[in-house]
């Protein structure tokens, strides 16, 4: 089952609370993760700052990183739930006969299923 797997939470910050590494939420999502689904990873990262850090040069990604103290939190949820990804896609009629270059289209459903198990809580 789903439901029986084990689970990354990823929680998205502000930019903000994300450089600061505090949030008032962090604490009460932790507790209730420790009590609901022990050893559970959590990721705290910031949909916003990534989404300004994809847009900046290389350069210029790296300064503002440098200056705020702070690290992107892709690598870490990528290393964390990607080590063992299976994929099954349930595509709209007529995806088969496009082949494996078919493009996701709007109202294709795609399961990402991944296996989490045997990584170390920090």
């Amino acid at each position: 089952m789903i439901t029986s797997k084990p689970v990354i939470y990823l929680v998205n910050l502000s930019e903000k609370d994300y450089i600061r590494k505090k949030n008032k939420w962090l604490v009460k999502i932790k507790e209730w993760v420790d009590a609901n689904d022990p050893g559970a990873i959590i990721i705290p990262f910031s949909g916003a700052l990534e989404l300004k850090l994809f847009d900046m040069n290389p350069e210029d990604r790296e300064k503002y990183l440098k200056e705020n103290g702070c690290i992107s939190a892709l690598d870490k949820i990528i290393v964390q739930g990607y080590k063992a990804l299976s994929l099954m896609y349930f595509f709209t009629a007529g995806a088969d006969e496009r082949g494996r270059n078919y493009i996701v289209e709007d109202g294709d459903i795609i399961f990402f299923k991944f296996n989490t198990g045997g990584l170390k809580k920090k």
